[in-house]
C-alpha cells in the first residue's frame, strides 16, 4: 500500500485460519496527539475486543510535528491489526479521513476522532 502524501505501515499477514478483511475498519485521524494515543488505542481495543469481531484500527497522523507517528510505529510492532498512515504536512481531518477510508480492507468504516482523555 502507498500513500502520495507520507508513508504507510503495511498490515500484517492474517494469522492462519483467519479472513482476510476485518469485520470493522475503524479510522482514526491524529494531529499532535502522542500524550494521548496510547490511551485512545487501549480504550477502542477494549471495546472492540468486547464486541467480539475482528477488526483494524487505521490511525492517520495529519502531519503531526510531535512524536505521534513513533507512538504508532510501536503500537503497530505490538499489534498486527494497528494500521497507520503518515502525511508529511498537516491535509486537514477530511483528506485524513479520505486516507483512512482508501486504506481500510473493508467496506463498513466507523469514524472516530479524539477528543482530550480525563486524566
Amino acid at each position: 500500500m502507498a500513500t502520495t502524501r507520507g508513508e504507510t505501515l503495511p498490515h500484517a499477514a492474517p494469522p492462519a485460519g483467519e479472513e482476510a478483511a476485518p469485520s470493522v475498519s475503524v479510522v482514526v485521524p491524529l494531529y499532535n496527539e502522542a500524550a494521548s494515543v496510547v490511551e485512545l488505542y487501549r480504550r477502542t481495543v477494549e471495546s472492540l475486543d468486547a464486541f467480539g469481531r475482528s477488526y483494524e484500527l487505521i490511525f492517520i497522523d495529519d502531519g503531526s510535528t510531535d512524536t505521534t507517528f513513533a507512538e504508532l510505529e510501536r503500537l503497530h510492532d505490538a499489534d498486527g491489526r494497528v494500521r497507520a498512515v503518515r502525511f508529511k504536512r498537516n491535509f486537514g481531518q477530511h483528506s485524513a479521513m479520505h486516507a483512512g477510508t482508501s486504506s481500510s480492507r473493508w467496506t463498513a468504516t466507523c469514524r472516530t476522532v479524539p477528543k482530550t482523555l480525563p486524566g
